[in-house]
């Protein structure tokens, strides 16, 4: 049994980058994020989104 998850992000058929998530109280919300086939987008260090925010395909919203 491993204390992690792996998972690999593959671009145009080559691994392109590989992710551990270790085992904590958020690993099953992680994993299952990472298995719905997520969209990623990159973000400015600043920007305030977090986990539980929503994103109505152009704005992100804080939970409510």
């Amino acid at each position: 049994m491993t204390d992690h998850s792996k998972f690999v992000f593959i671009v145009e058929g080559e691994i392109a980058f590989r992710l551990l998530v270790p085992q904590s109280h958020l690993t099953e919300r992680q994993v299952a994020a990472l298995t719905s086939n997520p969209t990623i987008m990159q973000l400015d260090p600043t920007h305030p989104a977090d986990t539980g925010w929503s994103y109505d395909g152009s704005e992100f919203h804080p939970p409510a």
